[in-house]
């Protein structure tokens, strides 16, 4: 999963894509391997925000624990609280950039 990807699903509209976009951006690194500088994967947190943010469903508990709401909170509640948060989410992509890819792309997330 890559930056520009998730972005262009956003715009898109794509809730599926969307959605799982941002499961793996609140739980970074931990859910699933995005690949991005800091700066794009708080920009593609944005976009996954503005699109989820009249979103009614109810996201796994998982990610309700990783963005510390309670279990059985809607991807609306996450995004905002995401939004509310986003300076706490900015640290951790910067944390989680320990090495670029010979391309300049961020490796990071779970292990191949």
């Amino acid at each position: 999963m890559n930056c520009t990807d998730i972005i262009a699903a956003a715009e898109a509209g794509d809730r599926t894509a969307t959605e799982e976009a941002f499961r793996a951006l609140v739980d970074f690194p931990h859910e699933e391997r995005v690949e991005g500088t800091p700066d794009e994967l708080l920009a593609a947190l944005d976009s996954c925000c503005a699109t989820l943010i009249d979103d009614r469903v109810v996201m796994p508990a998982g990610t309700c624990r990783a963005l510390g709401i309670p279990a059985g909170s809607s991807y609306h509640q996450g995004a905002g609280s995401a939004q509310a948060g986003r300076d706490a989410l900015q640290r951790r992509f910067a944390a989680y950039s320990p090495s670029y890819g010979s391309e300049g792309v961020l490796q990071a997330g779970r292990a191949m």
